[in-house]
């Protein structure tokens, strides 16, 4: 994907956050990844959903296993240069 494309998305979705002022649960990867039992508890919640056995039972049988690898091994160093720079011109307005 290139910087353009996710400057297009980032745009479209403060549009549509701005038009519609939905609620908003942020859950970061790290976070998930770190304890996925605390981050499922707060989707749970955030859902008024009750926690049920059998979410536990699926944890247990399938571990989450952080999988990212760094951006490096995706972008060259110039690539994540003008991404970092796009990003900050954004942050600036």
């Amino acid at each position: 994907m290139t910087a353009f494309q996710l400057k297009k998305i980032y745009w479209a979705e403060q549009a549509e956050i701005a038009r519609y002022q939905p609620r908003i649960l942020k859950v970061k990867y790290e976070d998930f990844t770190a304890d996925p039992k605390r981050e499922i508890g707060r989707m749970l919640d955030y859902c008024d959903l009750a926690i049920d056995t059998r979410i536990s039972e699926y944890q247990s049988r399938n571990p989450v296993v952080p999988r990212n690898k760094p951006e490096e091994a995706y972008f060259s160093k110039e690539v994540l240069k003008q991404i970092d720079e796009l990003m900050r011109q954004e942050a600036i307005g």
